[in-house]
């Protein structure tokens, strides 16, 4: 597959940039690669505001694609797995976490079990007819950065005195996805599922607004294909869990 790369000195988001972009884009064997120096409006999940600080890496990879052979919640898995295997072979597999649905955690060696976020993930898509849709994952992770607001539990591959540069870490995780969305949908999963680490957790959702469950704590029973959390309160009723949701668990 070709890849098209642009970059930016300043943009609104990448996530902006690469859809404007892909619209461009006639061959549907080509993909764009979209990073910046400077995010003046990254987003989050849920149109939660993404604090862009400097030095950071600014990514988002568009593809057109048929959805029906590669799901739309399969491009946001991707781009969670993709972010874990880069961090995989940088750090060690035990001081880093994904965090469902996508979320990157990390923490110094010396540390237990102090997670804090290095990286996140969104996915957005783009129906242009039948099942054919454009798709961006919009990555972040905090490369170069030193110093973070103390609420946001946040920390750089600086932090961890690991000195690498964005150029480098935008070329591997193109090839990563890359290698990632030509495997079968089930193996994706199925290695999405392991990394989470999710059995014998106490699921807190901390933000509802996509399930309509009530805030409170869950037991972890299974991960669904379409990507939902299938919980059981206390009472042993079935509930289920957005992949919009906002959800806390341990990362140990």
């Amino acid at each position: 597959m070709e890849v098209k790369y642009f970059n930016y000195q300043s943009v609104s988001s990448t996530n902006n940039m690469a859809l404007e972009r892909l619209a461009e884009i006639r061959n549907p064997n080509t993909a764009i690669v979209v990073t910046a120096s400077v995010q003046e409006k990254g987003q989050g999940r849920n149109n939660k505001i993404w604090f862009s600080g400097k030095n950071n890496l600014y990514y988002s990879f568009g593809i057109k694609h048929s959805n029906e052979i590669l799901p739309m919640q399969i491009m946001q898995v991707i781009g969670g797995l993709a972010v874990y295997k880069l961090l995989s072979g940088i750090i060690e597999e035990h001081n880093f976490r994904l965090k469902y649905p996508n979320d990157i955690y990390a923490k110094n060696a010396n540390e237990t079990n102090n997670f804090k976020k290095i990286s996140g993930i969104k996915s957005e898509h783009i129906f242009m007819q039948n099942d054919i849709c454009s798709s961006i994952i919009g990555i972040g992770i905090n490369n170069k950065q030193k110093d973070f607001p103390a609420e946001l539990n946040a920390i750089s591959l600086t932090n961890l005195n690991i000195n690498i540069e964005n150029n480098c870490l935008m070329r591997r995780l193109t090839e990563i996805i890359l290698e990632l969305i030509v495997m079968k949908k089930e193996d994706i999963l199925k290695i999405w599922k392991e990394k989470l680490r999710l059995e014998d957790k106490i699921i807190k959702i901390i933000d509802n607004e996509k399930s309509g469950l009530i805030e409170g704590d869950f037991h972890f029973k299974k991960v669904l294909e379409d990507c939902r959390l299938l919980v059981i309160d206390d009472n042993g009723k079935e509930h289920i869990i957005d992949n919009g949701d906002s959800v806390r668990y341990d990362l140990w």
